[in-house]
């Protein structure tokens, strides 16, 4: 049973087929004492998908994961900790690190955006196809922070 915490969160985990993907969603099912909904993206182009979270409903929060993250059982409740403390204002989005167990490194980020700051941002592609530099630019361009810890590791990339 989960606990209701101050905040309620939208969980995606986009999805083009990997075969971590099952392991990703049972570490959600393992999350504690936060509410949050989880919901699937699959086999959209990465631009569609980061828009599909952004404006899939009005909670004022949302993670995004990759279909490789394997969190630790605490890390929704740490994000919802994070979120009280540190993600308000003008804080877009806080990213902590995960694992790389066989590459022996901390790498990638989990993310947790401010919906309302992050539709005023919006997403945009690079000719790689990636949305996180050009976010990380148009955020910092209106004065919002990106907020992030780069010694923790709440999960493990698998890759």
């Amino acid at each position: 049973m989960k606990t209701d915490l101050t905040n309620h969160f939208d969980v995606f985990v986009i999805t083009n087929g990997r075969a971590s993907f099952k392991y990703v969603v049972k570490s959600l099912e393992r999350q504690k004492n936060v509410k949050f909904d989880l919901h699937i993206i699959k086999d959209m182009k990465w631009i569609d998908a980061c828009n599909t979270c952004l404006e899939y409903s009005d909670l004022p929060f949302y993670l995004r994961l990759d279909d490789d993250m394997i969190l630790h059982p605490m890390t929704i409740q740490f994000f919802d900790c994070l979120v009280k403390t540190k993600l308000q204002d003008n804080g877009v989005i806080y990213c902590l690190k995960l694992w790389e167990p066989w590459n022996d490194r901390l790498c990638n980020k989990v993310k947790v955006y401010n919906r309302e700051l992050t539709k005023r941002v919006g997403f945009e592609v690079d000719n790689r196809g990636k949305v996180d530099k050009l976010f990380k630019k148009g955020a910092q361009n209106k004065g919002y922070k990106i907020i992030g810890d780069k010694t923790s590791a709440i999960g493990i990339h698998a890759a």
